[in-house]
């Protein structure tokens, strides 16, 4: 600092003397007890930068959220669209062979009656593609809510633009790390809590702790002598200590308390959240795992089940079949068709899960 004094002091104020040019003085405090490791200016900056830290976490946590929902929204629009699309394969089945019933009918080679059953299961399977419709506009209006225009308006998007083929029910491709917990923004909040509380427990035994302070300051005067006479010149230096003891200090005592306590229920809930995480993705694994396995077995049925129609339809071309026969035989080929298709939609969606639940972002499509 610096200081200049002009006119007469007291005799008991001869230090506010200086030359004529003024005192420059510097100095220097340092805390060797209370508020050398933390002070209430360092906890509370450590303490915003941590709410910080948890509004983050929270937004990943629900970036996650509506990423899974969103995927799960797509799947199902997917799935509807290949469960429509094997409806309407059934229902041409019926309409290809009307025509050439009816001409049998005509030519008297087959009953009419085999033209009234086939015009019966024509009304059964367009009454389940109208469902299938129903459904996939269904979807498409759930999905419209996580798909946007250029504007940022739910786009409502059309069948024609689901994909060729069951590739796109593969679903996302998570890792399913054990160290889920590690890197979940809930917990990663919980554990950002925790070093909120034990900066705010370290501050409040701070408060208990004794102050001592050294402190110490070098000044000069400068210039002609002043009216305090020479003895101002020469090089000064100073050095000091302060020592007091805080006494009955019952609120440093409750924030301790009260930051003990909070970290313990943090730590409970980190510890039961933990296990929590552990616990939901080895049941998402083993819910996958189950999944793929029937997803197997329905792809095995469904090829077993379209050989048998390809073949009793042959049969009924050739004359020698039975065309009930024929009809069961179709609908038990689409029947496990859609059972694949639903199978694979189940694998689809436990996937999604097992990244949110791992925080996988890169498999959400969050990271690139």
């Amino acid at each position: 600092g610096y200081r200049a004094s002009r006119g007469t002091f007291p005799v008991y104020e001869d230090q506010a003397y200086t030359n004529r040019l003024g005192e420059a003085k510097v100095g220097a405090l340092f805390a060797l007890l209370r508020d050398r490791v933390v002070d209430e200016r360092r906890t509370r900056r450590s303490v915003a930068g941590a709410d910080i830290d948890v509004a983050r976490f929270e937004a990943q946590m629900v970036a996650i959220g509506v990423q899974r929902r969103a995927v799960d929204a797509y799947q199902a629009w997917v799935a509807a669209g290949l469960r429509l699309r094997a409806y309407r394969d059934l229902l041409d089945l019926a309409e290809r062979r009307r025509g050439a019933i009816g001409r049998l009918v005509t030519l008297g080679a087959r009953p009419e009656i085999l033209l009234t059953e086939n015009d019966q299961n024509l009304v059964r399977r367009r009454a389940l593609v109208v469902r299938a419709e129903q459904d996939i506009a269904t979807a498409a209006n759930t999905l419209s809510l996580y798909l946007r225009d250029d504007a940022g308006a739910p786009l409502l998007v059309s069948p024609d633009r689901l994909p060729a083929d069951t590739s796109a029910l593969a679903g996302v491709a998570p890792t399913g790390s054990s160290a889920a917990a590690v890197t979940r923004p809930d917990y990663r909040a919980i554990l950002t809590r925790i070093d909120q509380s034990t900066a705010r427990l370290m501050l409040a035994e701070n408060d208990l702790s004794p102050r001592l302070d050294l402190r110490g300051e070098v000044g000069k005067d400068v210039g002609p002598v002043g009216l305090g006479g020479p003895n101002r010149t020469p090089l000064e230096a100073a050095v000091g200590f302060r020592f007091s003891v805080p006494l009955q200090n019952r609120a440093a005592k409750g924030r301790v308390a009260e930051a003990r306590a909070e970290i313990d229920a943090l730590a409970q809930r980190s510890r039961f959240l933990r296990d929590q995480i552990a616990i939901e993705v080895e049941g998402i694994v083993i819910a996958v795992g189950a999944t793929e396995r029937l997803a197997g077995i329905a792809e095995e049925e469904r090829s077993l089940a379209d050989r048998l129609a390809v073949a009793e339809r042959r049969r009924f071309e050739l004359g020698s079949g039975d065309f009930f026969l024929v009809n069961q035989r179709e609908e038990t080929a689409t029947d496990a068709r859609v059972r694949l298709i639903d199978a694979q939609a189940r694998i689809a969606s436990a996937r999604a899960e097992l990244a949110a639940a791992t925080a996988d972002r890169v498999a959400l499509g969050l990271d690139r």
